[in-house]
């Protein structure tokens, strides 16, 4: 079974969105990966094609995952869910909780954040999450 470069590397993005978050789950280094894939096909030798298969089979195996700090779809309407049921929405639980801006919790509920931040952290802390 033959892969070329471009071939892994697509597999690699459309699984796992970028080479960073590929070879941080597979422990591998990133820059080790990208001189992998700065070989052209012309120069693709035996063992280089030897690390391609191994490189699309651990691709395949590999389980696709949200990284730490990534606020998941779940957690968002979790807390969308809490902030609506406990205080009627954003507005009334900013009223409530003067600690938050009114326009970054909405950023954070309608999904315009995608990371969880410290502010992020005391929102679900302050919601009991």
């Amino acid at each position: 079974m033959n892969f070329s470069t471009t071939q892994v590397k697509q597999k690699i993005k459309r699984k796992f969105g970028t080479l960073s978050k590929f070879a941080r789950l597979v422990a591998m280094d990133r820059y080790e990966l990208q001189k992998l894939f700065a070989a052209t096909e012309k120069n693709m030798n035996e063992e280089r094609q030897k690390r391609m298969v191994d490189l699309f089979e651990l691709a395949e195996r590999t389980k696709a995952s949200a990284t730490a700090n990534e606020l998941t779809p779940k957690l968002r309407k979790a807390i969308k869910t809490a902030i609506d049921l406990e205080y009627g929405g954003v507005e009334q639980f900013c009223k409530t909780n003067p600690e938050f801006n009114k326009f970054s919790v909405w950023q954070i509920v309608n999904g315009y954040r995608k990371n969880i931040t410290p502010a992020i952290k005391k929102l679900i802390n302050t919601l009991k999450i």
